[in-house]
């Protein structure tokens, strides 16, 4: 008998392809300029006409700088010398933004500028060829010279970004956002070289800020870039009273303008001194718009505390209850304390018990922690805890906010001592 053993079949190679003296041609070129660095570029260009240009005999070359690869190298640090970048005059624009809170207009014109610059700058192509093909002396060059620019940049912008009262959202710190801006300039510099066009132009630094914009946050934001991004890009399914999605989203980013814009004149401008007019103007909207969504600059300022509240505070960790509660309230007071200057109408709201067109995060959370507690009534009791915490606030300011905590919570005692013991605060 004979046994068939059954074994892979081995497919047999390919045959290569024979390239005609065309192609291989084409390929040893392709070949060479991928092989090629400064000095071989030189070599192409010749010493005689390197000469000529600078007015020196032939010999002048070798007798200043010995070789033609000694030639390229200080070609090369040349290109890449960070002294001769004018990297300061975007510092110097950066440093006049520090006189306002994020202002969008003074930066998109930062922006433009620094387009216009690099546009203009003879070095910029010279760097982009002789990085690409003066070999890994020029590539270790062009790293190096793009470190040392970023990191002035960066030590810039982070004063600048304490002033604006911002901070990078993780996962990027102000490095990453440098080397993301300066990424997006250089390729919209090229593409506008090889393709000019005036629209590129005005896009150019409206789509940076609404980049940067994106990976910034106000100090005490817990929303990571990611949590940014699908907040963003978030569309409604449903359709209520036949409004589309779509304009759903135009409205809510409408209110974001709005609130966006209350926040800035309150803080330039206090409360008192900003009026619909001036919030819609700042907000690019009609004050027919403001009042339809908000009904007043009172309601416009409670939208404002509950919004920025919503963003800021942050969930408790696992303790018993009634720490929970005194840590909570010591967090609202310190939240509350840096908007003394819009917080009255919020108080007004909770005093008169104004009905809510939207949800009210420092209400609810309260209200959580004292049902937690096992306590009846716990809306009215949160109400209450939070009335006197604010109203206590405005008239102590400089009172720590954790005895701003234990004072309420001390002035609810009866309430609270009905509470279980297992349940009670241990200091």
């Amino acid at each position: 008998m004979v046994t068939l053993a059954l074994v892979p079949s081995v497919s047999e190679p390919e045959p290569a392809v024979q390239l005609g003296p065309r192609e291989r041609l084409l390929a040893a070129a392709l070949e060479a300029l991928a092989e090629l660095d400064a000095t071989a570029l030189l070599n192409a260009v010749g010493v005689r006409e390197i000469a000529q240009r600078a007015g020196v005999s032939t010999s002048a070359v070798y007798h200043y700088y010995g070789s033609l690869t000694a030639l390229a190298d200080a070609v090369v640090d040349h290109v890449f010398d960070p002294g001769t970048d004018p990297v300061g005059r975007m510092i110097d624009l950066m440093v006049d933004l520090t006189t306002e809170r994020f202002p969008l207009l003074p930066s998109i014109q930062a922006h433009a500028s620094e387009l216009s610059r690099v546009t203009h700058d003879t070095q910029f192509s010279i760097r982009m060829g002789l990085w690409a093909l003066g070999g890994p002396r020029a590539t270790d060059a062009y790293r190096d010279y793009t470190r040392a620019l970023n990191g002035r940049l960066t030590a810039s912008l982070e004063a600048l970004y304490r002033q604006w009262g911002r901070e990078p959202r993780p996962p990027f710190d102000v490095a990453g956002v440098v080397n993301a801006v300066d990424a997006f300039t250089n390729g919209t510099v090229l593409r506008q070289l090889v393709d000019p066009d005036p629209a590129r132009v005005m896009q150019y630094p409206r789509a940076c800020i609404a980049m940067t914009t994106t990976l910034l946050r106000v100090f005490g934001d817990q929303h990571n870039t990611d949590d940014r991004l699908v907040e963003m890009n978030h569309f409604p399914l449903d359709r209520r009273r036949g409004v589309s999605a779509a304009t759903e989203a135009r409205t809510a980013a409408t209110r974001s303008r709005i609130l966006y814009a209350a926040g800035e004149l309150f803080a330039s401008s206090g409360y008192e001194g900003t009026t619909v007019a001036q919030i819609a103007r700042r907000a690019d909207t009609s004050t027919t718009t403001v009042h339809s969504l908000y009904r007043s600059k009172h309601g416009v300022a409670v939208a404002l505390v509950r919004a920025e509240a919503h963003d800021l505070l942050t969930t408790l960790a696992d303790e018993p209850p009634i720490d929970r509660l005194r840590h909570h309230l010591a967090d609202v007071a310190e939240f509350a304390g840096g908007r003394r200057g819009y917080l009255t109408p919020y108080i007004t709201d909770l005093v008169t018990d104004a009905p809510r067109e939207q949800e009210d995060p420092i209400v609810e959370r309260t209200g959580a922690l004292v049902e937690e507690l096992g306590i009846d009534g716990a809306d009215l009791l949160a109400t209450s805890l939070l009335t006197h915490l604010l109203h206590t606030l405005l008239r102590s300011p400089a009172t720590p906010s954790h005895d701003l905590a234990d004072a309420v919570l001390a002035l609810f005692a009866p309430t609270l001592a009905r509470v279980p013991r297992s349940n009670r605060f241990r200091p």
